[in-house]
């Protein structure tokens, strides 16, 4: 702050003032948040959900910070990650997996023997370790 400055807000003291706080400026008005806005995010986010807030603002067309705030004070929406957030289906794939369970029901119930056959599993690899294997491998 200059020497100016600070003079003039010591002037602005001793005649009275008693608060630090910035005076209305004049200039353009915040736009960011106008009803408009809010549903014009509320709708972009409604159509995707999965969608990077720089995107949203892109088709928007307003800055990171306002769509940012939209969606966390007006919105009340947090980010979370990914793999926590369950998968939203659209109604052909909630359609197709219930014609498949379906299918797959009346398949057991006319052989009972069908899932002995099933063998399942997961991705995990499991090493062996043959001590007598690695000493003759060393000589």
């Amino acid at each position: 702050m200059s020497h100016s400055r600070t003079f003039e807000w010591f002037g602005h003291f001793k005649n009275g003032r008693n608060s630090t706080a910035n005076d209305d400026r004049s200039g353009w008005p915040s736009t960011a948040s106008t009803p408009s806005k809010l549903e014009q995010v509320r709708a972009a986010v409604n159509q995707d959900r999965h969608r990077t807030i720089h995107d949203l603002c892109a088709e928007v067309g307003f800055g990171y910070g306002s769509c940012q705030r939209i969606l966390t004070e007006q919105l009340n929406m947090h980010q979370t990650a990914a793999k926590f957030v369950p998968r939203v289906f659209t109604h052909d794939q909630k359609d197709s997996r219930v014609a498949i369970c379906q299918e797959l029901k009346e398949t057991v119930i006319n052989d009972p023997t069908l899932l002995l056959n099933v063998i399942t599993g997961d991705d995990s690899i499991v090493y062996a370790y043959d001590p007598e294997t690695k000493l003759q491998s060393s000589q």
